[in-house]
């Protein structure tokens, strides 16, 4: 099923912008009368034919709607460094949108690197995992803060992965299956300093991912998997 993403109006009426009906129209050749499905971002998926089509703006009639249409029943929220390089960071965004994050926050920590990007160039990723991935509610990408703003904001709901903690997602497992937000909170290339780790475990929980080193992205998916895998799907 191809997936468009709708603009929704207050009055009920739905329509495709300017990029959605170029290829709506030019490279998928839908016309007038013909029935297409897209998501609001917002956690609706419909269903709707098409009354005009124009390259520039593709307006719709909704015929039917689902809420919370591919979403999971809780919500996860993902605390990261921003990476080095930029590609890296893309495909991160783009993995956790596949996965089922609902929130994505950049954190400034000691050894981070990069501190600036091109919020614009990232959303345009999150709307194309989430159309690939079938989801309906599009992740809030948040602009950078301190990771000591962070933890302020949190509290001891966080769990936070590095190398040097004992302890682990699944022996936690049982109460894990029965919560339904989680923050995630992933350091930055070389891991956290001796300081944030000390202020982090003053805030939430710290665990590790195993006995490998991993790298930034690869720690987030994994984190995002277990997830997953304990929470069923």
């Amino acid at each position: 099923m191809q997936l468009f993403y709708f603009s929704v109006d207050p009055s009920g009426g739905a329509y495709l912008d300017s990029n959605e009906s170029k290829h709506c129209i030019k490279v998928l050749r839908h016309q007038a009368g013909d029935q297409i499905h897209g998501v609001d971002g917002k956690g609706t998926k419909y269903t709707a034919v098409i009354d005009a089509a124009n390259r520039d703006r593709v307006s719709l009639t909704i015929l039917d709607r689902e809420i919370n249409w591919g979403e999971h029943p809780y919500e996860v929220h993902l605390a990261v460094s921003p990476l080095r390089l930029r590609d890296r960071f893309e495909w991160l965004l783009e993995k956790a949108v596949e996965l089922g994050v609902t929130r994505i926050q950049p954190v400034i920590c000691q050894r981070t690197i990069r501190t600036q990007f091109k919020t614009e160039r990232f959303q345009k990723i999150l709307l194309s995992a989430l159309k690939q991935s079938m989801r309906s509610r599009l992740p809030v990408l948040s602009s950078p803060i301190p990771l000591v703003t962070y933890c302020q904001q949190v509290g001891p709901q966080m769990l936070f992965f590095q190398a040097n903690s004992l302890d682990t997602l699944g022996n936690h497992k049982d109460d894990i299956s029965q919560q339904s937000t989680f923050h995630l909170v992933i350091g930055p290339e070389g891991d956290f300093s001796p300081e944030e780790i000390a202020l982090l475990e003053t805030t939430g929980k710290g665990l590790s991912l195993g006995s490998n080193r991993l790298r930034t992205e690869t720690a987030a998916i994994h984190a995002l998997s277990s997830v997953k895998l304990i929470k069923g799907w």
